[in-house]
């Protein structure tokens, strides 16, 4: 059997698998539903035990892992060592993330009233036709999901066509009860007059719906003339289809900075822990990087005068090799060294321009595979002064595969 175990706004949390009984080499049928959340490091505790005996006791193996790893791997699939309470090792255990179908499905419908009972308020009686409009709940919403128009004095009225995803209305799932309400509009206020009670399954078939009032006989009918099901992409549907993100990252090294000696500044050579800049890009590229195979990214500095042994300049350059030398480094660890070893090479300078680094990623786009997708992460700290100039690269940037940050 398999626990996965995780917190959550301080709360634990934890699924499992269904026991493999006799078996060394078991494949688990039970899924384990997790919520995907792009931004967020995801950290999941995985323990396989032996189910025959206390569980607490019988541990086989554990092994830590972040979604993202999952979601980013190759076919969405890893192998994983397991160690025991030890530290020894006890076997592997191959994780493949997949997602739901129904999570990004949005419901095109366009509805029509059937000899719909008339309301008869002091005000319209006989002499008047409701105003219908139709309100959608799910059960276990107080309020209604989705308000249609309001057509005037019509007991057959077409309403007109809308949208709403199925996880609203439904929570994705078909066969869930959705109550829909035929309402008459006077003024201000909306009168309930009958309601329908069915499911998306019932909906897609196209049938009519009786309606019923509250005293249990018939108000009309309801008729769905349009329904068509599309799926919406979602993220993990560009990463399962082999979309991959590259990283490229620009640190401002302007002298509004301060020097990194002085403990104020934002590159401060912190001996107990990481300064601003260092957290920002541990935050960030442990997310990013799960989803580039390669884990080259592009690390560049500007707003300073490079002093590196083997790039040296008199003048401010706007982009420069965080390194000195390539553009690129491999993984989280080589970018926060290429920082480190920046900051104690350079000479803080200015002004802050943004526009040559959009530029200089813009031409490492051009030769990029098209399965990729790049994002350029800027590091600033106050006001640029080429804004002209920024607007320009950023148009320029609109039609290419880049987000910048």
């Amino acid at each position: 059997m398999v626990k996965v175990q995780w917190f959550e706004d301080g709360l634990e949390n934890k699924k499992f698998t269904e026991p493999v009984m006799s078996n060394l080499n078991p494949v688990f049928k039970q899924p384990i539903e997790l919520d995907f959340i792009f931004p967020r490091k995801q950290i999941f505790h995985i323990f396989v035990y032996d189910f025959e005996c206390c569980l607490e006791k019988n541990l086989i193996g554990k092994v830590d892992i972040t979604l993202g790893a999952v979601v980013g791997a190759p076919e969405q699939t890893v192998t994983l060592d397991l160690k025991n309470d030890e530290g020894r090792d006890s076997g592997q255990i191959t994780i493949r993330a997949d997602k739901h179908s129904r999570i990004n499905m949005t419901a095109y419908m366009k509805w029509q009233g059937i000899n719909l009972k008339n309301y008869y308020g002091p005000c319209i009686g006989c002499f008047k036709k409701s105003n219908p409009l139709l309100l959608f709940n799910r059960n276990d919403y107080i309020n209604p999901v989705f308000v249609t128009d309001v057509i005037k004095e019509n007991l057959n009225p077409e309403f007109p066509p809308f949208s709403i995803s199925l996880h609203t209305l439904c929570n994705g799932k078909k066969t869930r009860p959705i109550k829909i309400d035929y309402c008459h509009q006077e003024g201000d206020q909306i009168i309930s007059v009958a309601r329908a009670n069915t499911d998306f399954a019932h909906i897609e078939k196209k049938e009519k719906i009786p309606l019923f009032l509250s005293n249990g006989k018939e108000g009309g009918y309801l008729l769905p003339t349009q329904v068509t099901l599309v799926h919406d992409p979602i993220f993990l549907d560009y990463i399962m289809g082999g979309e991959e993100l590259s990283l490229s990252v620009a640190i401002d090294f302007t002298a509004s900075n301060n020097d990194p000696t002085n403990p104020r500044s934002l590159h401060y050579f912190n001996p107990s822990g990481l300064n601003q800049y260092q957290q920002a890009l541990m935050e960030v590229g442990e997310i990013l990087l799960n989803y580039d195979s390669d884990q080259r990214v592009v690390a560049m500095g500007f707003g300073a005068v490079p002093q590196y042994p083997t790039l040296r300049g008199k003048e401010v350059s706007h982009c420069f090799p965080l390194t000195g030398q390539s553009w690129e480094v491999i993984g989280l660890q080589g970018l926060m060294q290429a920082y480190d070893y920046a900051r104690r090479n350079i000479k803080l300078s200015g002004p802050t321009y943004f526009h040559h680094v959009i530029r200089q990623t813009l031409s490492a786009i051009a030769n990029s595979p098209s399965n990729v997708y790049s994002i350029l992460l800027i590091l600033t700290d106050g006001m640029i002064f080429d804004m002209n100039e920024t607007i320009q690269a950023i148009i320029d940037a609109s039609e290419k595969p880049l987000s910048i940050i």
